[in-house]
């Protein structure tokens, strides 16, 4: 399972780390030559962000082979990704791609860690991650913990109903909690006007 990115997502990560020209590579007059980037992983473990780096490297006019697709288990220095191309293009996406890489494949190794130690007390049990990612970063954080092993609970606010206690309050008007049969009524009504949405309520 994957989290769909845009074109224009992508643009949007290259456009934020070189929103102009590239000084570096102006100002030493390299840009037309042509050279390699390989990426590989410092230590074996799960990788992710392949995919969005290979998307994002040819967004930079870069020829790419990708070895390896998110959530794989990868060795050591192990090559998995390679571009070609100028250098001006090159280093337009390199730090972009390696950041994307090392933050999510960190989420998906984590997960894929918290899933084992569960497992080892409960097999069969699984790891749902929530919806509270870092503004702007939920899609690369969801990718990642799918392919740690992990599952989403619950993806955005249109996907089900969960009452929290702060939506409790509005109820009453003040800050006693309705009743309970209050309350159970509310959850009928919601289930009858929502049946293919799942409700649930957190304490």
């Amino acid at each position: 399972m994957h989290i769909f990115k845009s074109t224009s997502w992508i643009e949007g990560l290259l456009a934020d780390d070189c929103p102009g020209p590239d000084l570096t590579v102006e100002m030493l007059g390299i840009g037309a030559q042509s050279g390699a980037m390989f990426f590989s992983s410092r230590e074996d473990g799960i990788i992710s962000g392949a995919e969005e780096a290979e998307m994002l490297l040819a967004r930079c006019g870069l020829s790419v082979t990708r070895q390896a697709a998110n959530g794989d288990m990868l060795q050591a220095d192990q090559v998995f990704l390679t571009a070609k191309g100028s250098a001006a293009a090159l280093h337009k996406g390199w730090k972009t791609a390696q950041v994307l890489m090392e933050y999510m494949s960190g989420i998906a190794r984590r997960c894929a860690f918290m899933l084992e130690r569960a497992h080892a007390v409960r097999p069969g049990v699984q790891v749902a991650v929530t919806r509270k990612n870092f503004p702007g970063a939920k899609a690369l954080c969801l990718e990642a913990a799918l392919n740690g092993g992990a599952i989403i609970h619950r993806q955005n606010l249109s996907e089900s109903v969960l009452l929290f206690e702060q939506h409790l309050l509005f109820f009453s008007g003040g800050e006693n909690l309705p009743a309970l049969e209050n309350l159970a009524r509310q959850a009928r009504d919601l289930r009858a006007r929502m049946p293919e949405k799942k409700i649930m309520s957190v304490p």
